[in-house]
Order: C-alpha cells, then sequence, then structure tokens
C-alpha cells in the first residue's frame, strides 16, 4: 500500500509535539495532513463540507477543551469514521485501557504509541491501514426514538444500571461491577445506549440520567451488602 497517498488528520494540542509528528509524516512522503490543537477543532475539520475523507487520525488523549477520548467517541457518531492511531504520553497501561474504550465506540484502532515513538513504529502503524471510513452498525433490530419518547422514559424513571461484573483475576473471585445504563422500554424491551446518549447530551439530558443512575446503583448496592455480597459499584460520569 502507498501510504503516502494517505489523508491524515494530527490532533495534538502541544504545538512542538504536532510538528514533530507532522515531520515524521512528511518523511514518509505523506502530504495531505490537516492539524487540529484539540477534540473541537478536530471535529469542525471532519466534517467540513467538501473537504477530502480523512484516512487515518493521529490523536493524543490530554487536550484541553475536548479530550482523546471524548473526540473519539463523538467521531464514532459520524458518517465517516477515519482509522485511528493513538499517540500520548501516557503509560502502557491507560494506553492500553484507552485502546480498549476506542473499540468499544466501533472505532477502527490501527495501534498505540508513545509521543517519543520512533519513525519505523510510526510508519509500521500507518501500514496496518486497510479499509478506512467503515461505520460500526447498530443492530438490524434496532429503531430511533425522539428525544420526546426519550424525556417520556426518564421522568418515568425506566432506564436501569445493569451491572457488568469484575472478578479479581487471581482468585476469580467476584469484587465489584460496573454500571451500565440501559432503557428497559415497556414496548421494545431493553434498549442500549447508541438510542438515546448522543440524544440526551444534545438536549442537556445527560445530568438527569447520570444521577438517576447513581441513584439506582446506589440502592442495588445497599441491596448487595444487605444480602451478604460486599462489592463496589462504579458509575461513569
Amino acid at each position: 500500500m502507498n501510504i503516502g497517498a494517505l489523508n491524515l488528520l494530527v490532533v495534538e494540542d502541544d504545538e512542538f509535539q504536532r510538528q514533530m509528528i507532522v515531520k515524521m509524516l512528511r518523511s514518509l512522503e505523506i502530504t495531505s495532513i490537516t492539524e487540529a490543537a484539540d477534540g473541537k477543532q478536530a471535529l469542525a475539520l471532519l466534517r467540513a463540507v467538501g473537504s477530502k475523507p480523512v484516512d487515518i487520525v493521529i490523536c493524543d488523549l490530554s487536550m484541553p477543551e475536548m479530550d482523546g477520548l471524548e473526540f473519539l467517541r463523538h467521531m464514532s457518531h459520524e458518517n465517516h469514521i477515519p482509522e485511528v492511531v493513538i499517540a500520548s504520553a501516557l503509560d502502557d497501561k491507560l494506553l492500553s485501557s484507552a485502546a480498549h474504550m476506542a473499540k468499544m465506540y466501533g472505532i477502527s484502532l490501527l495501534g498505540t504509541m508513545q509521543k517519543s515513538g520512533t519513525l519505523i513504529q510510526l510508519k509500521d502503524l500507518l501500514k496496518n491501514h486497510k479499509q478506512a471510513g467503515k461505520k460500526l452498525q447498530p443492530p438490524e433490530s434496532a429503531r430511533t426514538f425522539s428525544i420526546e419518547e426519550i424525556s417520556k422514559g426518564l421522568r418515568a424513571k425506566q432506564f436501569e444500571p445493569f451491572f457488568q461484573p469484575k472478578v479479581d483475576l487471581k482468585s476469580g473471585r467476584l469484587v465489584g461491577a460496573e454500571a451500565l445504563a440501559r432503557w428497559v422500554h415497556p414496548e421494545f424491551g431493553v434498549i442500549g445506549p447508541y438510542a438515546f446518549i448522543e440524544l440526551m447530551e444534545q438536549h442537556e439530558l445527560i445530568d438527569e440520567l447520570t444521577f438517576l443512575i447513581l441513584k439506582k446503583s446506589a440502592e442495588a448496592c445497599r441491596e448487595f451488602h444487605k444480602n451478604g455480597h460486599i462489592l463496589t459499584i462504579s458509575v461513569n460520569l
């Protein structure tokens, strides 16, 4: 594959680090490079009318205004989703966690690298590029809901925490759980977050959902403890 023909977007708030990445890309004979200083600017560039579709985004994680993971989450809702390389100064464990989150958003991740990574590492990651613009599709049975329907469900407290277990791998013991928001719709059953999170954010209902899930998770945790299951519950904010 001729990586020189790729169209890249570099998202990095530190100008020196951004220019270092751009310099490495140019040394690989890549000429189509766009730069963004944060996630908001990057989203605007991706959505620009008439612009050439971006093949690969090289993205930092720690940025002002909108951090890297929030940017990737928003990007996952776009019609065209570029492939991604995460370049960050965070340690390898945090990079691994970030990579896992990106994949959960439906992002095609080419890999991660430290900001101190070499030209050879970057070139090898770019060579993994296969097919940009793939869109993660919701289940075929999925349907869309209006903000009025979602608001009605929220007022009726139909949103529930579903608990994903956390297990101590050494002992095999269940030690906790993560609360995942699900809409238990009276007609359509359990609805995943793809159907309501983005609309709630757009219409400033996300805090109301957060507090409802917090309340119900705390109540569930109390019941777990009451029945002898001493677990910790994590809730995404």
